[in-house]
């Protein structure tokens, strides 16, 4: 709690810097500073039976986490390490190979975020990796961001030496759509995305210090012990992962939507989210993307004056005539059907 309120609630108020994205391909396209090295390759990610490790490489040290992680480098001064994967190379890392990683100075001062799935430094080695030694600790804080709350810890390194303290897990349902939040305009590259950022940031860190403070006495716990806990607690972790999509599919239906974007929220691969979906909505992802994108669609052909082609730009369709044939196989009618059937509207 003093961490939070005596140096990361005031280090994030007036933050210079800006936050890392630390996924591989964003690192590339905004220049940050990395090394890049060859290691043993990394195999795609394969779902363990572990509720919070994707896949764990002991000799790279580093793992792969199914929920998005936020770190403080609160004083010193780390080498990060991130693992190269077949699914990090399609996002456009040109020139790189599987059996690479890249090495990451972060200096004191520094906020970075890991989407989940990235593989990263397993936190159970020296976060130092230069040919100097730094005798000089370092102090890192760490956020594991779950959909039903956090846990936090923080530790020390050296180069000698490295230190985990134990992780508490506190309830809070605010902090997961704002880190999503915080993720989306990281990778965005949209003007004023740094501000916006910021701010999450810092409610990020309020809601943790509030959450914090109303639990006390709350006892350290392992991670995996913690997710056990709160999937017997709350819902199902299938239902949970169907929620998540359907909200991310609901508030970008002028995305694309690929598959494994929309499967990324819900922490599953495409395949699997399928499954979840046709089990309990008896109708595939792409198909439920396609039904709210027709209901949003027959709502601003009912209730606005906006262009047919407009409707169907905001609803995903760029291409018009597409948007005409989708419409009509799903509805019976053009969309021009619901202008001449639709009540007159008011003008304001």
């Amino acid at each position: 709690m003093r961490m939070l309120s005596e140096r990361l609630i005031p280090l994030a108020a007036h933050l210079e810097n800006p936050i890392l994205l630390m996924e591989p391909a964003n690192l590339a396209r905004q220049q940050y500073q990395f090394s890049l090295h060859s290691g043993q390759p990394l195999d795609d990610l394969q779902h363990s039976r572990s509720p919070l490790y994707l896949n764990q490489w002991d000799e790279q040290r580093v793992h792969a986490v199914r929920y998005p992680c936020l770190v403080a480098v609160v004083e010193g001064e780390i080498d990060w390490r991130i693992g190269i994967t077949r699914s990090a190379l399609k996002r456009g890392a040109i020139g790189w190979k599987e059996n690479d990683y890249l090495t990451i100075p972060v200096a004191e001062g520094r906020f970075f975020l890991m989407p989940p799935g990235v593989p990263y430094s397993s936190g159970n080695s020296l976060h130092w990796e230069r040919a100097q030694p730094r005798e000089e600790p370092a102090i890192l804080f760490w956020m594991l961001i779950l959909p039903s709350g956090f846990m936090c810890h923080y530790c020390h390194s050296t180069a000698q030496d490295h230190k985990s303290h134990p992780q508490f897990f506190v309830p809070n349902q605010q902090i997961h759509p704002l880190i999503k939040m915080l993720e989306e305009e990281l990778d965005s590259q949209q003007p004023g995305s740094e501000i916006i950022a910021k701010a999450h940031l810092q409610a990020v860190l309020s809601y943790a210090y509030r959450g914090l403070q109303s639990h006390l006495t709350i006892a350290p716990i392992m991670a995996d012990a913690a997710l056990f806990q709160i999937n017997h607690e709350t819902n199902s972790p299938q239902q949970d992962a169907i929620q998540r999509a359907k909200t991310y599919i609901d508030s970008h239906l002028q995305s694309p939507l690929k598959p494994a974007a929309i499967a990324a929220q819900a922490y599953l691969s495409a395949r699997q989210l399928d499954r979840y979906f046709q089990r309990d909505l008896q109708m595939s992802v792409a198909d439920y993307v396609t039904a709210r994108r027709i209901e949003m669609a027959r709502a601003l052909l009912q209730d606005t004056d906006l262009p047919i082609s407009q409707v169907g730009q905001i609803v995903g369709y760029p291409n018009s005539s597409s948007f005409t044939q989708i419409f009509k196989r799903k509805t019976g009618i053009p969309p021009s059907a619901l202008r001449t059937t639709a009540k007159p509207r008011n003008k304001v």
